[in-house]
């Protein structure tokens, strides 16, 4: 990719200016003459300047980077749009770190896929100051039986990371001091996994929905029930802050496994922090 070039206007330009006329006004933004331009015309002057390019990135199906190298070679500011097979076929790739503060722009589907390598979760560790935006990404799990590795976790560690329109399969951890803001976000585990957001640091949810997992089982290789587990809340706050608007959540359904029975769980729990909620609808587990 190419970076335009900062457009640089000499002293001596800017003395020479007199006047400024504008296509749809009859009248010049200025008078005439004047020895140095005035603060309106040099305000005119500098809306026309270009900006410093962003650069975009042409990532997976058919191109020379993934989103992972593609995040990696990026810097901050970019942008990736990511390229999908044939319909009805979407880019899928497992799991990576990121650490810039780029725009990944999807459909994608982000999973752990045994032999692909790989991360088997998704980490962002945007540095301070940067924020990462992620549109239209799934995060899923490539087998959602009982003996498979289950739905991808995601984990933001720093910085700020926006998520527009993502899916979630499983759980999703805020950690202390990054900062995470859902918008159009859809959490929910499949059958047999654990999932829910876990909020340490700091979060704020607009029009989301999010479904803690029920009470279920964990299995052995052989798809037996060893012991039960419990179900989750929705949401988690545990030393952070929440803020949500439109929210829909519910918390896991209660059930009897291993011949245990494992109770029902609110749709928000409070652990230590503060969370506020407006227009929100919340259900405990049944």
């Amino acid at each position: 990719p190419r970076r335009g070039a900062d457009l640089v206007v000499a002293q001596q330009s800017l003395a020479a200016l007199s006047c400024i006329q504008h296509p749809s006004r009859p009248r010049p933004l200025c008078s005439r003459p004047v020895a140095a331009p005035t603060i309106r015309c040099l305000f005119v002057l500098l809306l026309s300047l270009p900006l410093p390019s962003q650069a975009i990135w042409l990532v997976g199906y058919g191109q020379q980077h993934t989103i992972a190298s593609g995040a990696a070679a990026a810097s901050n500011g970019d942008v990736l749009l990511v390229q999908s097979p044939p319909s009805p076929w979407t880019w899928l790739e497992p799991g990576f770190v990121l650490t810039k503060g780029v725009t990944i722009r999807g459909p994608a589907s982000i999973q752990y896929v045994y032999g692909q390598g790989g991360l088997p979760e998704f980490r962002a560790a945007v540095p301070a100051g940067a924020l990462a935006v992620i549109e239209r990404v799934s995060f899923d799990g490539a087998d959602f039986g009982p003996g498979g590795q289950g739905p991808i976790p995601v984990e933001v560690d720093s910085g700020t990371v926006l998520f527009r329109q993502c899916t979630f399969r499983g759980t999703v951890r805020v950690r202390v001091g990054a900062h995470a803001v859902f918008e159009q976000c859809t959490l929910q585990a499949p059958q047999d996994w654990s999932a829910g957001l876990r909020v340490e640091g700091s979060a704020e949810l607009r029009d989301c929905t999010i479904v803690g997992s029920d009470a279920g089982c964990y299995y052995d290789s052989g798809f037996n029930c060893m012991a039960a587990r419990a179900a989750d809340p929705a949401i988690t706050v545990n030393g952070g802050t929440l803020h949500a608007e439109r929210l829909t959540a519910r918390g896991g359904a209660a059930a009897i496994r291993a011949g245990q029975h494992q109770p029902a769980m609110p749709a928000v729990l409070v652990l230590a922090g503060r969370a506020w909620l407006t227009a929100s609808s919340l259900t405990g587990g049944a």
